[in-house]
């Protein structure tokens, strides 16, 4: 039986990590300034676990290690969840798993409906499995009065499960490839960066572009344009102004047939810091042609990538 000030400390714990949670999912990776979209994205059927082993060794092209990092986050940081709750109430893992669902739906759904993000059920999958993974460690870990013992079998347990359901993904979930967008050969318009790439400061963080650069090349007005003919689920990339420029401004749009879908403006406002770089994610479902077009600008697009079906 825990004792009333152990709960205190681990309601306290479990408030502060939702919070937290809750601010990256709303605000985190510049959500509020990198999608300018006013249309509800969502994605109500699923088309795999976007989880898969590190496959370090093989090309950038092939594995993109931000993109895993990403998807692997939204498994790892939903783990704790499965632990902190149990601790304080009694339920068994049915009980457990319909809370977290519905509450992750709600969160999910608030998302879309503030364009700060869209409803993917893809994500919700692969956030249930973190918790389910936590709910398991801890139901395996605590078994003692012994709390350090408690903690290393629960810490080894989360690890054995972890790559357990990363093996299971990747061997029965088919694997997307990951490809550079300047690899398509379809380009109508200016070619990106892509050889000896400079490396650059947002927001005094240094970036290291490792596949390409997007800008206006110095010129009031810039278009890319590709043909996808609907081979690709996803767009996504980094976005942000270096923070040498002369003029802290400019307007990039992305849009996806003819319907803009990311519209990110930086105005030269000496009152506020650099913005940090974000990261956008954009839906390709069925897509055809893809348009990156710069507007008097100084903003850059790097690591752009590709996610086949």
């Amino acid at each position: 039986m825990i004792q009333k000030k152990h709960r205190i400390i681990i309601l306290t714990l479990l408030v502060t990590y939702t919070s937290l949670i809750i601010f990256f999912m709303f605000f985190g990776f510049g959500r509020s300034t990198v999608d300018g979209r006013q249309e509800y994205i969502f994605n109500l059927i699923p088309t795999g676990i976007p989880l898969q082993l590190p496959y370090f060794g093989l090309p950038q092209e092939t594995f993109n290690f931000t993109l895993w990092l990403f998807d692997f986050g939204n498994f790892a940081v939903f783990i704790p969840f499965g632990i902190l709750i149990p601790l304080l109430f009694r339920f068994n893992f049915i009980q457990f798993i319909v809370l977290f669902c519905f509450s992750i739906l709600i969160l999910e759904t608030l998302q879309t409906l503030t364009f700060l993000g869209s409803f993917d059920i893809n994500d919700v999958i692969v956030n249930t499995l973190g918790a389910t993974v936590g709910f398991f460690a801890y139901k395996i870990g605590i078994r003692s009065n012994n709390i350090l013992k408690n903690v290393v079998i629960t810490g080894i347990t989360i690890v054995i499960l972890s790559i357990g359901v990363l093996v299971i993904a990747d061997v029965f979930n088919p694997s997307p490839s990951v490809i550079a967008l300047h690899k398509l050969n379809e380009n109508q318009g200016n070619l990106p960066d892509d050889n000896n790439l400079p490396s650059f400061e947002v927001a005094e963080e240094n970036i290291n572009p490792k596949l390409n650069v997007y800008s206006s090349k110095g010129e009031n007005y810039n278009q890319y344009t590709y043909q996808l003919d609907g081979k690709y689920a996803q767009l996504t990339g980094f976005v942000g102004i270096p923070d040498d420029v002369s003029n802290y401004h400019g307007n990039v749009v992305i849009s996806v047939d003819g319907e803009e879908r990311m519209n990110q403006s930086f105005t030269d406002d000496k009152d506020t810091s650099p913005s940090p770089p974000g990261y956008f994610t954009i839906g390709l479902e069925n897509a055809n042609e893809l348009n990156i077009t710069f507007n008097d600008s100084n903003v850059l697009l790097w690591d752009v990538t590709l996610l086949e079906f």
